[in-house]
């Protein structure tokens, strides 16, 4: 999707015109169920321009016989769905369309699998060890003590001079819940010219566990996706 399409969400919160809940307060993981799985999606080519996005309290905090609960801490009150509602207020701004420029093509990032498992191949940053990999780790030195993964890729073609903020990680959850993986770098494994490490953070969100699909990002491109088990808290 955003290949083709922009997040609101992500304009308001970069226009800082993003709004929510304090028990769901303003973030990456700003929660429509579980995690942020309800977008506002826009064409990039259209005439529509983000002024603001909201996530409102739907909650009835004052009937507490909540019967079907997402499991998140702000199941405090009865609500009218089970997902979190996103009303996106776009400007029509027809004076000042900018065409958007053809993007060149470029080839996909490969991320390499464990051909005995076909799960994809990935160490812990730290530890050096396979999945399943916890959320959090006492051995990881930053103050977060959120875990670093290691992912392996060919067909990685970084621009002079680009960092690891070029390229994007993605999981989506069994349940269908989307999360973002910053990655924090990208780099020639050495002594092999061909193959890149791709180092990621995992989110901040026990409710993420299970099986999860894994895929990176560059240049607009998505990877293939490889499956990753995240143990459970």
């Amino acid at each position: 999707m955003t290949d083709s399409y922009s997040d609101a969400w992500m304009d308001a919160m970069n226009r800082g015109t993003a709004s929510a809940y304090p028990d769901n307060p303003v973030g990456m993981h700003t929660r429509t169920r579980r995690g942020r799985i309800d977008y506002a999606f826009y064409s990039r080519s259209s005439v529509l321009v983000t002024n603001s996005v909201r996530i409102p309290d739907s909650r009835d905090l004052n009937n507490s016989n909540v019967v079907i609960r997402l499991g998140t801490l702000d199941d405090k009150g009865v609500r009218p769905s089970d997902h979190n509602a996103v009303v996106a207020d776009f400007d029509l701004n027809v004076d000042t369309v900018v065409p958007t420029p053809t993007p060149t093509p470029t080839s996909a990032p490969v991320l390499l699998t464990d051909s005995s498992t076909n799960r994809g191949l990935a160490l812990h940053s730290m530890l050096f060890t396979r999945d399943p990999f916890w959320i959090t780790s006492p051995f990881n030195p930053g103050t977060d003590k959120r875990t670093r993964i290691t992912l392996f890729s060919t067909n990685v073609t970084l621009l002079s001079g680009e960092t690891a903020s070029a390229m994007k990680g993605q999981a989506v959850s069994s349940i269908g819940g989307v999360y973002d993986l910053p990655v924090e770098y990208v780099g020639k494994v050495p002594g092999f010219d061909w193959l890149w490490e791709v180092t990621v953070r995992l989110p901040e969100d026990w409710g993420l566990q299970g099986n999860v699909s894994v895929s990176i990002w560059l240049h607009g491109v998505s990877s293939n996706t490889v499956t990753l088990k995240i143990a459970p808290p």
